[in-house]
């Protein structure tokens, strides 16, 4: 079994730029970072992504192990040949994670585990400095993977970035299909001309509320220690902020505002 050369958090900034490059697609990104809401610390081509049309995007970034030997159990099942990738899933005991992002995506929200579809520092320099981040990553909707009712430990098996996979704890699910780059984008799309035209901050209200109802809900399955107070956060943070902490601390996501590219432009 090999581990990944490189920490989340490099692969987390190395998507997230990726899809504020957004290179090849008719959709780019802007990162919602609570330490960029401060007054004045956005710039002018962030502020003006978040005036145009566009839908919010929650990431869930994941790490891989590389399955090397065909006496992994997929192997032996035959339902993978090595080398493949397994992406592990918290235990229900540990946290509420995976519960938490599907009542995300219920709410009506796009949301996704992105997992690299290689683990080498090789591969990374090599993916990030061709701007093709996002589309070699894995990447599949929380419902996708279904729900989780037991305390074993889960993990997903996939190959390439867009091929088949399996969810597995003692015995595989049926397969699973993980979401390429292009349809994401057509999803995007869709919801963007679905919407209306409707910019991030006529959103914000609802998304807002939204975020609060499923953390408020969420709260009752956590203990102590896991959940956020409201009513704390309220009297602190305006709802830009309050929402991409939620989004950070709660859901431990990266917030994107996914929105339309201008033409001859590269913002």
């Amino acid at each position: 079994m090999d581990k990944c050369q490189f920490s989340e958090f490099t692969y987390g900034y190395c998507v997230t730029e990726d899809l504020v490059v957004g290179k090849g697609t008719t959709i780019t990104g802007a990162p919602i970072f609570p330490s960029l809401i401060e007054e004045g610390q956005q710039g002018a081509g962030y502020d003006l992504k978040l005036e145009r049309p566009g839908i919010p995007l929650f990431i869930q970034f994941k790490l891989v192990h590389q399955m090397v030997r065909d006496t992994a159990m997929e192997a032996k099942k035959g339902q993978f040949k090595a080398p493949f990738y397994r992406m592990h899933l918290r235990r229900r005991s540990l946290s509420d994670q995976h519960e938490s992002l599907l009542s995300l995506e219920q709410s009506g929200f796009e949301v996704y585990y992105a997992a690299p579809a290689f683990h080498t520092i090789e591969d990374l320099n090599k993916n990030y400095l061709a701007n093709c981040m996002w589309d070699r990553s894995f990447k599949i909707r929380p419902s996708k993977i279904g729900k989780i009712l037991d305390d074993k430990n889960h993990h997903v098996s996939f190959t390439t970035a867009n091929g088949p996979s399996r969810r597995y704890s003692e015995e595989p699910s049926e397969l699973l299909h993980p979401s390429s780059a292009v349809q994401i984008e057509k999803t995007i799309r869709s919801q963007i001309d679905a919407g209306k035209k409707r910019n991030f901050r006529d959103q914000l209200p609802e998304i807002d509320a939204k975020l609060e109802q499923i953390v408020a809900d969420r709260n009752k399955h956590r203990t102590i220690d896991e959940r956020v107070e409201l009513a704390e956060l309220k009297k602190t943070a305006d709802p830009i902020r309050r929402t991409a902490y939620l989004a950070r601390q709660f859901f431990d996501c990266q917030l994107m505002y996914m929105t339309t590219r201008e033409p001859n432009t590269q913002v």
